[in-house]
């Protein structure tokens, strides 16, 4: 069965990132999928970002009709407007295997980050492209 978990705060991702991975049977799930999109506003519940209201839904219906059964979908938000744009030291642009640059970004997370792949904005939006990412297997 596939598994959504929300990572809440960007200090909280690499500390939990591996108790995430291994929380089921205290293996490495496989895949491993990962979301960064703009964080929700408190007061709508929509994304600042108009990318990742649009593909958000698309991504939710291709993780659970086409990835793995095993597989994770990590939940990422990169923080309000200003925190992602006027940030040039945003821990997730700054991180050397992350380095992330737009949003929405799909990135399939694997043990070597030579093979991660990535959807990028407007490619999460694509049910084809969205199909294809999920179906095809790595190893992780």
């Amino acid at each position: 069965m596939v598994k959504t978990i929300r990572v809440s705060a960007i200090d909280q991702f690499y500390p939990n990132f591996e108790a995430v991975a291994t929380a089921e049977h205290g293996e490495r799930r496989s895949p491993l999928f990962i979301l960064f999109f703009g964080t929700e506003d408190p007061i709508t519940g929509k994304s600042w970002c108009p990318d990742s209201i649009v593909a958000d839904p698309l991504i939710r219906y291709a993780f659970n009709k086409y990835a793995p059964g095993n597989s994770v979908l990590i939940e990422a938000p990169v923080g309000n407007r200003s925190e992602w744009r006027q940030t040039p030291d945003h821990p997730y642009k700054t991180d050397s295997r992350i380095k992330l640059l737009k949003i929405p970004t799909l990135v399939k997370w694997t043990s070597d980050p030579s093979t991660d792949q990535r959807l990028i904005e407007n490619e999460c939006a694509l049910p084809d492209k969205l199909a294809e990412f999920f179906t095809v297997s790595l190893e992780t």
